[in-house]
C-alpha cells in the first residue's frame, strides 16, 4: 500500500486542525552543509530536531519532535571512507546498536555492500499525547524525506517503542511491532538485525 499524505492532511482538518497554521521548524548543532567538507572525521555529523506545531495568535501548539542525526561515511576533502566505528560507538549506545550492522568490525570502515554515503538516522518521533493517531507522524516523517532528499539516500533507524520499556514486555513488544507496521507503510524495509533503512534507489 502507497502512502498518501493527502489522507493525512484529511484527518487532521477533521479532527479541527487548521493546516494553513501548521509550522515546521529544523534547528541543527552545526551547519548542515558545510560539516560535508570538515576534516574532522569525528565531528560527521549534525544532531537535528524538526519540530511541527501551529501558531495561534498568542501560542505556539506543539504537535511532534522527530530527533536524528545526518551522517556522511565519506570525506569529501580527502575522498576516502571515514573510519566510524569509534564514532559512532562516542555518540550514544542507541546509534552504536543501529549503525553498527553496517560496520566491518575488524577495519572499522562501512561495507562495500552499503548503497549510501550520506544517510538520516532517525532516533526517534514523539508526538504529543493528545495528537497520537492524528496522522503526525507519517507528516513528519514524509517531510524528512522532502527535507533532505538532495543531500541523503537513505534513513536509518531502528522501530523501537522507547516509552514503553519502563512499562512491561508485553507493551513494549505491541507497540514495537505497531511502529514496524508504520515505518513499512512508509517503505522502509528491514535491512539486519533490528536496523530498517528507507533507500530509493
Amino acid at each position: 500500500m502507497k502512502y498518501n499524505i493527502k489522507e493525512d492532511f484529511g484527518k487532521l482538518e477533521k479532527v479541527g486542525v487548521d493546516i494553513t497554521g501548521l509550522k515546521i521548524n529544523v534547528s541543527y548543532s552545526q551547519n548542515a552543509y558545510a560539516f560535508f567538507i570538515d576534516k574532522d572525521d569525528t565531528r560527521k555529523y549534525v544532531d537535528i530536531e524538526i519540530t511541527m506545531g501551529n501558531e495561534f495568535e498568542d501560542c505556539i501548539e506543539k504537535y511532534g519532535t522527530a530527533y536524528g542525526r545526518l551522517i556522511t561515511t565519506f570525506d569529501y576533502v580527502t575522498g576516502e571512507t571515514l573510519n566510524y566505528l569509534d564514532v559512532i560507538d562516542s555518540i550514544d549506545q542507541d546509534t552504536y546498536d543501529c549503525l553498527s550492522v553496517f560496520m566491518d568490525e575488524n577495519s572499522g570502515e562501512f561495507d562495500d555492500e552499503l548503497m549510501f554515503s550520506q544517510f538520516f538516522y532517525l532516533n526517534r518521533i514523539v508526538i504529543e499525547k493528545k495528537y497520537r493517531g492524528k496522522g503526525f507522524g507519517s507528516i513528519l516523517l514524509e517531510y524528512i524525506k522532502y527535507k533532505f532528499a538532495d543531500i541523503i539516500t537513505a534513513i536509518v533507524l531502528i522501530p523501537s517503542a522507547f516509552e514503553q520499556v519502563e512499562e512491561s514486555p508485553e507493551a513494549f513488544k505491541l507497540e514495537s511491532e505497531r511502529l514496524k507496521n508504520f515505518y513499512e507503510r512508509h517503505g522502509f524495509k528491514k535491512y539486519r538485525d533490528e536496523t530498517w533503512i528507507f533507500h530509493e534507489c
